[in-house]
């Protein structure tokens, strides 16, 4: 069609270029078919940055995982499609055949330290946890004495950089007791889009029973990923109380909220909220008989908490006093308490997306599923309200004497649907072979609820005992990122190694 006819396709290129930027990537796609002029028009490097860049907001990704001024037009299509590719694949697969598996279409390992080499004290591995950073280039890999920053690539390259892009030890945190080898810290949460840092490591660090030691929260940033990073603290918060046992549940902005169980004689169980950056801090007790589980959501000014005899339980946060002055237990009591499961067994996963919050509650093998709803000013004494969504099966109830089963804490958002990790033990009936029927799968369900939402309810099995690349992990040393459609996974019986599964194909170069 020649440029001189009236239409879209006599506008100037650059024009053309920037109408794209109002466009899905679908549109962009159909646009091409329609004409030479046009299909030129969406050939611009132009239009798939700032299409990835919009894929990117939508699904959270990790600001340096793609160098996007030197990825090809085919790297930055491919990657602008991959969120919805996954999607589907897990989708139709899990339709075509219930509880059907996807076959990994790379396999890679990669040894971070080497058992032959000898090493220090500080270098030697006892345990390993991981975070696959949304995007699925960065990986978080945590031992008892160091935490390393990984960059496995953002493609499926065979040679990938063994040396960690950053690491920090424990010996290296300021003001508080980082204790010995039988101590053990934990990143609880990370921040990729806090304006002080490129990442943000919210850390617990606990001691052994009766070690006379003091349990600490650590705030640590690292900048400058893609270039030469550089790491420090940005804050701590030391609990005077010997023996207790916290961890950072969800972040907003600098404040995070914790919970604090102490385990002594009379034990305590409190709740949290600390401002890092203004270092202020406040904590209240609450009337659980047992220890909190896993769901302490941060949302404006409230706290919603699940306790397996409370039920759900929304505070209002009083106010925050410096920290210096020390940490102080407070009245406060429930603005909404309401019971919504009753029984043993639940646990809980939570996600953050944007303003967004929602969160699971499990009891074998059955999820319901609560949105956070802010509520009108003066509406309740409340800010917000947990409101239930929906409920689905995540996999049969099986007897836990045979074969245990455990889903990962924090859900995963692509595209439409919510991912959760479930990771199964299989039964164990020789000491020499694999345990037979163990496999790591994802469950997806539908992000978007209501009336004119589609259900569904699928899962589908990553990798089982039958592949040979199956190795029998700890629930916590294997994570994956529907973005990028990759599974990871740490062994630390032989030095420290890294197992990476892509499932989606390459692109092409």
């Amino acid at each position: 069609m020649s440029a001189t006819v009236d239409g879209l396709p006599a506008l100037p290129m650059d024009v053309l270029i920037n109408i794209q930027y109002f466009l899905s990537r679908e549109d962009i796609i159909s646009l091409r078919l329609t004409c030479r002029d046009l299909r030129r028009a969406t050939l611009s490097r132009t239009v798939w940055i700032d299409a990835l860049r919009a894929v990117m907001d939508a699904n959270d990704v990790f600001p340096p995982t793609f160098p996007l001024d030197k990825m090809s037009l085919a790297e930055l299509e491919h990657a602008v499609f991959a969120p919805k590719r996954f999607f589907k694949l897990v989708q139709q697969r899990g339709t075509a055949v219930p509880n059907g598996s996807l076959e990994p279409v790379s396999r890679r390992v990669v040894v971070i330290i080497d058992d032959k080499q000898p090493a220090d004290e500080d270098e030697k591995v006892y345990g390993a946890a991981i975070r696959l950073l949304p995007g699925g280039r960065f990986v978080i890999a945590t031992t008892r004495s160091a935490i390393y920053l990984l960059d496995i690539g953002y493609d499926l390259n065979p040679v990938i950089r063994t040396r960690p892009v950053f690491t920090v030890r424990r010996a290296q945190l300021v003001n508080i007791d980082a204790g010995d080898a039988q101590s053990s810290w934990h990143v609880n949460e990370v921040s990729t889009k806090a304006p002080s840092a490129d990442l943000l490591l919210h850390i617990s660090l606990d001691h052994r029973f009766g070690s006379g030691k003091q349990t600490s929260l650590v705030v640590y940033g690292i900048t400058d990923i893609a270039g030469v990073p550089k790491g420090r603290q940005m804050g701590h918060l030391t609990f005077p109380q010997l023996d207790t046992h916290v961890r950072i549940h969800s972040v907003q902005g600098s404040r995070v909220a914790f919970t604090a169980n102490e385990r002594t004689i009379g034990t305590t169980f409190s709740i949290g909220v600390w401002d890092f950056a203004n270092g202020s801090v406040v904590a209240w007790r609450t009337r659980n008989r047992h220890p909190l589980g896993g769901l302490c959501v941060l949302s404006q000014n409230s706290v919603v908490s699940h306790d397996r005899q409370l039920g759900l339980v929304v505070y209002n946060i009083p106010p925050l006093t410096p920290v210096t002055a020390g940490i102080q237990l407070v009245d406060v009591h429930p603005a909404i308490q309401y019971h919504m499961l009753e029984g043993w067994g639940e646990v809980t996963a939570y996600c953050r997306r944007g303003s967004d919050h929602f969160f699971d509650i499990h009891r074998r093998g059955t999820a319901t599923r609560f949105i956070v709803q802010d509520l009108p000013p003066n509406f309740t004494e409340a800010s917000v309200i947990p409101l239930k969504a929906s409920s689905f099966t995540i996999y049969e109830d099986v007897p836990e004497d045979i074969v245990t089963i455990t889903c990962k804490p924090a859900l995963c958002v692509c595209e439409d649907g919510v991912f959760t990790g479930v990771d199964c033990s299989g039964v164990q009936d020789d000491m020499d072979a694999r345990p037979l029927g163990a496999y790591f799968g994802l469950h997806l369900s539908q992000r978007r609820h209501g009336k004119d939402a589609q259900p569904l309810d699928v899962t589908v099995s990553l990798i089982d005992s039958d592949d040979p690349g199956y190795m029998s992990w700890l629930t916590g040393s294997i994570d994956f990122c529907p973005v990028s459609g990759r599974l990871c996974a740490m062994d630390h019986r032989q030095g420290l190694q890294l197992f990476i599964f892509d499932y989606l194909t390459p692109s092409p170069r």
